[in-house]
């Protein structure tokens, strides 16, 4: 196989993170709310492009765990140190270059675009440097503190999801999954931080949008940089932890592995979830996608450590079908309900105020509730689209697991119970999710639910049950089905070869 030169990599990460870093500055100039998945769409795009020549890292932060997890030379190999350093030089530099040129787009009448003199008469010059100038801070007026956790938060995930699915050797032939888990993880983040720090996760993005005011910006890029490093960081010790077992040459993942994987899962769908919910987004659908693209990406990075089962209904599922032993059920389900109530803890402490909860019990009137149908509209929602996402997970990894679209149809599912019955039961669909609402709830607004909370449990794990047991009906009709022809056959053949006659020989 031929790889390509070190200054081919070069190149390609320069051009790769311009790709991005272009998307980024455009789209946050543009103040389109669909920015995110434009720019998570960017990435994905490079990371497939590129990934055949360099790795396709378009980070530093990537670069700094990929480097540290011993896999710059992809699964079975390294690279010096020195070419980790040039890889970042080369990121920094289509930074540059691209986020000065986007710049310049916006800055121009290019398009037909204007930008009057304002009232005060001052020359329209300086309102195109004032729009084009970047900012680093947060958009909502956060804390330093709170920036540094959600840029240290989701650049771990994203670190973490880069690690798993492209440096990894365990799943034959590869995966074609890589760069959507990849690229997706923007999508998640900005849905659930990108008030709080604007989302940049990455040092070359970061620096992007220092240089066009550098003045204003050089105080802030301490607290970013620093954040993303951690971030890097962190995602390489939680990748050893989860998989230790390649380092050791060992075939199977060991069991301290699989409950780590089972933790992390449900710690950032149930991160995004909280953090979502808390921001009232005016852009609900795409807060929706931010939350299915969670699951995915985590999905992707860890079903081949513990299943990346992240949800008691799924854990339960696989239980009556054969499919998790009931010791593993029972620990899985232990550290998923962990795993959301951390995650509560987590994103709670960036915000001075929160209000998330599952329900409304009346007395507090700023809650943010998530739940607004009746009982029976929670039970119907919560048990048919737990309903759906179970039997999408059975049908997708468990019968036909050698595909590589399991994680865009559990994830999807998120997106259809949550446009269809998110305003009725918030679209939990997962007893991690609901426990740990109810959990917001009663630490920080004194809100027990109502006795929801044994509701969404009862009704999530019912829906489990029935998908198994549909699932298990489609199973054995197909064995019939096979036994019927095998037994066709047998009868053919008999009638062929005619019977035997007494002493048992055939004529």
């Amino acid at each position: 196989m031929k790889v390509a030169t070190l200054p081919a990599k070069l190149v390609a990460e320069c051009v790769g993170t311009a790709i991005l870093c272009f998307t980024v500055r455009n789209g946050t100039l543009a103040g389109n709310p669909l920015a995110a998945m434009a720019i998570g769409s960017s990435l994905m795009v490079a990371v497939y492009s590129l990934g055949s020549v360099s790795g396709a890292h378009l980070n530093p932060a990537v670069t700094l765990g990929v480097f540290s997890a011993g896999k710059m030379g992809g699964p079975g190999g390294h690279m010096p140190a020195t070419d980790a350093g040039l890889y970042v030089l080369s990121q920094l530099l289509g930074a540059l270059i691209s986020c000065t040129f986007a710049g310049w787009l916006w800055s121009t009448n290019l398009g037909g675009l204007t930008i009057q003199e304002s009232s005060d008469n001052k020359a329209s010059g300086e309102l195109m440097a004032a729009r084009t100038a970047g900012q680093l801070g947060s958009p909502g007026g956060f804390a330093d503190y709170a920036i540094f956790e959600a840029e240290a938060l989701y650049t771990m995930m994203l670190v973490f999801v880069v690690l798993n699915v492209a440096t990894c050797d365990d799943i034959k032939g590869g995966n074609s999954y890589f760069g959507l888990a990849i690229g997706w993880v923007i999508i998640a983040a900005a849905s659930a931080v990108g008030g709080i720090s604007g989302t940049c996760l990455n040092p070359a993005v970061t620096f992007g949008i220092a240089i066009t005011d550098i003045e204003r910006n050089i105080s802030k890029l301490p607290l970013y940089w620093g954040a993303q490093i951690v971030g890097a960081g962190l995602a390489t010790l939680m990748f050893y932890g989860c998989r230790v077992h390649l380092f050791d040459r060992k075939k199977e993942p060991l069991l301290l592995s699989k409950l780590l994987s089972e933790f992390l899962g449900t710690f950032m769908l149930v991160t995004t979830v909280c953090l979502v919910v808390q921001q009232k987004s005016e852009a609900p659908v795409v807060s929706i996608i931010g939350i299915a693209s969670s699951l995915m990406c985590m999905i992707y990075a860890l079903w081949n450590v513990s299943g990346a089962n992240f949800n008691p209904a799924v854990s339960f599922g696989l239980l009556l079908t054969g499919n998790l032993p009931l010791r593993d059920f029972a620990l899985y389900c232990l550290v998923q309900i962990l795993g959301g109530f951390v995650a509560v803890l987590v994103a709670s402490s960036m915000y001075q105020t929160w209000t998330v909860s599952l329900t409304n019990d009346g007395e507090h009137k700023d809650a943010t509730a998530v739940a607004h149908g009746s009982v029976g509209a929670v039970v119907g929602s919560e048990s048919l689209y737990t309903f759906l996402l179970v039997f999408g997970v059975l049908n997708t990894a468990v019968r036909d697991g050698g595909n590589h679209y399991f994680g865009i149809v559990i994830g999807f599912c998120v997106v259809i119970g949550g446009v269809a019955v998110g305003g009725l039961s918030g679209g939990c669909f997962n007893p991690a999710v609901s426990l740990s609402l109810v959990f917001s709830g009663l630490v920080f607004e004194g809100i027990w639910g109502r006795g929801l909370g044994f509701i969404y449990f009862g009704a999530e794990l019912l829906g489990g049950a029935l998908a198994a047991a549909v699932f298990y009906a489609i199973s054995m009709t197909q064995d019939e089905h096979e036994t019927a022809d095998k037994v066709g056959e047998e009868v053919l053949i008999t009638e062929e070869s005619g019977s035997e006659d007494d002493n048992g020989f055939c004529p």
